[in-house]
């Protein structure tokens, strides 16, 4: 029979075992790219970069001498996202939040604006446990924003989260409960089914494909619709592209896989919500985000 090891004792004392603590948490911290190391380093490149209008090209051309440089630039996409919701993101919708609890905003009473064309509502957290969430709604597409922000006490467990994901609208089989012009198009639609059949259907794919697909007692939809958010609690079990309405999830300062869902992401991060800053507080916020809160950010790093 093999003796068993003796168990290793750790000798140090309370203070030797914080002080490691400590480091470990500075290098956890600066391998997500948050940390004073990481800001004097970029600092140098901008000063090397500043003025040169083809900044891209000098860009490029290290990405081209570096090993394995397509893996590298998408790593570096996915932390550009995960800077730019630390940074902007978090606190964009935490106003947000707040203004709709301030003024009641649910979702038997959301926002209207953009003419009744957007929709907005925060949901209080069905868990109960710190996350926030908000719903947006628009002609083109539906938004759930489901985040929770921590502050580092454990860098390996203490983080925060941000899940952004589309939901997709049921296909109402009543007809009777559609407006005028819904119904109108709904029979149209019908009956070119029953006259072209499958074909049609081929024909129609896209647009087809902005409803859920969990009907039929579907086993595996991927094309989730808000009552299945319901269902779950907004529970958001996987970080990555398992069903089709990921936009994105943020943790540990990054984005993974961002540039899959590159022009969705600016479109969501860089226009929806501005205006919805633009409608709860007035002004004009359709630029960057950054533009609005890079002159009153504080040290980074008090939360990733």
């Amino acid at each position: 029979m093999a003796k068993k090891s003796a168990k290793k004792v750790d000798t140090r004392t309370d203070e030797e075992r914080a002080a490691a603590w400590e480091e470990l948490k500075v290098q956890s911290i600066e391998a997500m790219g948050v940390g004073d190391k990481n800001e004097q380093a970029a600092d140098q490149i901008v000063q090397i970069l500043r003025g040169n209008h083809a900044a891209n090209n000098v860009l490029a051309t290290v990405f081209q001498r570096i090993s394995c440089p397509t893996l590298y630039l998408e790593w570096t996409v996915d932390r550009y996202w995960g800077n730019y919701c630390r940074k902007y993101v978090f606190q964009t919708l935490d106003r947000i939040y707040d203004q709709l609890v301030k003024e009641k905003h649910a979702e038997k009473n959301p926002r209207n604006y953009n003419d009744c064309d957007d929709n907005l509502w925060y949901v209080p957290d069905p868990k109960k446990d710190g996350r926030r969430i908000i719903i947006h709604t628009s002609q083109n597409t539906n938004l759930i924003f489901i985040w929770e922000k921590k502050t580092i006490s454990d860098v390996w467990f203490e983080f925060s989260r941000l899940h952004i994901r589309r939901y997709f609208d049921k296909y109402e089989t009543n007809i009777d409960d559609l407006d005028k012009w819904e119904k109108k198009e709904r029979e149209r639609d019908e009956q070119e089914y029953k006259d072209k059949g499958i074909l049609w259907s081929i024909r129609n794919a896209e647009n087809l494909s902005e409803y859920s697909d969990d009907v039929l007692k579907n086993p595996y939809p991927k094309r989730h619709g808000l009552d299945h958010y319901k269902k779950n609690k907004f529970e958001v079990k996987y970080g990555d592209f398992r069903d089709a309405g990921y936009v994105l999830t943020y943790q540990r300062n990054n984005v993974e896989g961002s540039m899959r869902r590159h022009d969705f992401i600016k479109l969501v991060l860089d226009c929806y919500l501005p205006c919805m800053l633009s409608e709860l507080f007035g002004g004009q916020y359709h630029e960057f985000l950054s533009g609005w809160y890079e002159p009153k950010l504080k040290k980074d790093g008090e939360g990733v």
